[in-house]
């Protein structure tokens, strides 16, 4: 089953043919089959889009999808219920109303790239040559469908914690910047390959992407061998070139930012209807929001509100059922659509997750980050995770520090779940009187008093 869907390169229409198919990134021209009809993902070209236009997407949304409009853990933009034809239909409207969408290679850069004064510096001009040098090679290259590149400059809302195939993350070294290349992690574990001045950086990704496409396309960035790559990069490596250190406040929240109030408002588990986003946006409106920004974490930035109008966002959103402080158990929660919104789905997730949060209040102190994936695929979450609960045909089971694919320690029915939750909250409860938090609390119960608890109801 094929269809001709309209796309959108620097704003400009083309064709594109493409099979609707699973197991791929999807995009407007490349849709993915799910339990609820076709999903489309799509990062809005524009740093930003005014609240109008987040209405407008909504209202589409309901029109050609079944209205469910999610925000995923890197900040993209996601449409449910869609059918062949109302892709279609949906790519042209958003192009009648001026909406433009990121083709080509995955090139991501903090929401507020470029209005941070403390970014060691602006990552939007590398970003834009290397989307360019890539759409320019000819043949294109043949890469993994779901690579990333991250581009970080620092700042206050940074992407450190991003998991990339390859990282560029500004360094402070003697008075300017240079950009240290990584492969395969976050800022933190991502091993390093060299550092470059800014006009050296398009051709030494593209040299690593070379050898990803040569590699075939399931390689990805931690399949490759860093010696090779340290020898053919010809930049320069300083041990003592530091990062941004300023610590992550989260995205969702109220922030100042150059002395700007900026509000990160969190979706409940990533997912909103669409009459819901439309209603928000009104109010946002009138009281003055100039742009909303899909940010990673699932959340939204609002931009140009004053101080005096923030508690009335804030008002709003969190009546609207929007997250509003970052410490909220939502916030730590990974969900997946699960069984009724997708075919691989075994157990409804949300449904999961609201037990999680009820009965098992003690995991959410903000150490420790927890996925729900009805399946072991884990979309909503490719990286580990202290805590999953992952669907299988025997199951939902349970992962300790790893990804929801892992091999789980023990496992329950959905029937069960709640009094698991349970019995894993008073082991965690007895640990967290003595002020250990929960990392610590999953760590000194141990594996195999954990899956029992979880497996047989025993404390």
């Amino acid at each position: 089953m094929t269809a001709t869907i309209l796309s959108v390169d620097s704003g400009r229409p083309s064709r594109a043919t493409d099979a609707l198919r699973r197991g791929a990134c999807p995009s407007l021209s490349a849709p993915m089959q799910t339990g609820d009809g076709l999903l489309v993902r799509f990062r809005p070209f524009a740093d930003g889009l005014p609240p109008a236009s987040f209405a407008e997407i909504a209202r589409l949304a309901a029109l050609h999808g079944n209205g469910l409009i999610e925000v995923t853990m890197r900040g993209s933009l996601q449409i449910r219920g869609l059918s062949a034809e109302s892709v279609s239909r949906l790519a042209s409207a958003f192009i009648e109303a001026g909406i433009r969408w990121q083709n080509g290679i995955a090139v991501e850069v903090p929401p507020l790239a470029g209005g941070d004064p403390s970014e060691i510096a602006d990552p939007r001009p590398i970003a834009t040559a290397i989307r360019k040098i890539a759409a320019d090679r000819n043949p294109p290259l043949a890469l993994a469908p779901k690579l990333a590149i991250v581009v970080d400059g620092g700042g206050r809302l940074h992407l450190g914690e991003s998991v990339a195939d390859l990282r560029l993350d500004a360094i402070g070294m003697r008075g300017s910047a240079l950009w240290r290349l990584a492969i395969g992690g976050d800022r933190q574990s991502a091993r390093p390959v060299a550092e470059f001045l800014p006009e050296a950086v398009p051709q030494a990704v593209m040299a690593v992407l070379e050898k990803l496409a040569s590699a075939g396309t399931g390689t990805r960035g931690r399949d490759l061998e860093i010696g090779g790559l340290i020898s053919e990069a010809r930049g320069q490596c300083d041990p003592e070139a530091e990062f941004a250190n300023e610590p992550h406040p989260g995205f969702v929240g109220a922030h100042t930012i150059g002395g700007a109030p900026i509000l990160g408002i969190g979706l409940r588990y990533g997912q909103v209807q669409s009459p819901t986003l439309s209603n928000l946006m009104k109010v946002l409106a009138e009281i003055g929001a100039s742009e909303v920004l899909p940010s990673p974490g699932r959340a939204l930035l609002i931009r140009g509100l004053e101080r005096s109008t923030v508690p009335i966002a804030q008002a709003a959103a969190r009546s609207a059922g929007f997250s509003v402080d970052g410490h909220e158990p939502g916030n730590f929660i990974a969900v997946c659509a699960g069984s009724l919104g997708c075919a691989s789905g075994h157990f409804d997730t949300r449904a999961v997750a609201d037990a999680l949060v009820e009965k098992t209040p003690a995991l959410f102190d903000g150490s420790i980050s927890v996925h729900v994936s009805g399946c072991t695929k884990g979309c909503a979450r490719p990286a580990p995770a202290a805590l999953a609960l992952s669907g299988t045909a025997a199951g939902i089971g349970l992962v300790l520090h790893g990804k929801a694919g892992d091999r789980p320690v023990a496992r329950t029915s959905s029937q069960k779940i709640s009094e698991a939750l349970a019995t894993i909250e008073a082991l965690l409860e007895r640990q967290r009187s003595q002020g250990i938090s929960a990392r610590g609390a999953l760590d000194k119960i141990g594996e195999a008093v954990l899956a029992a608890a979880f497996q047989q109801g025993r404390q």
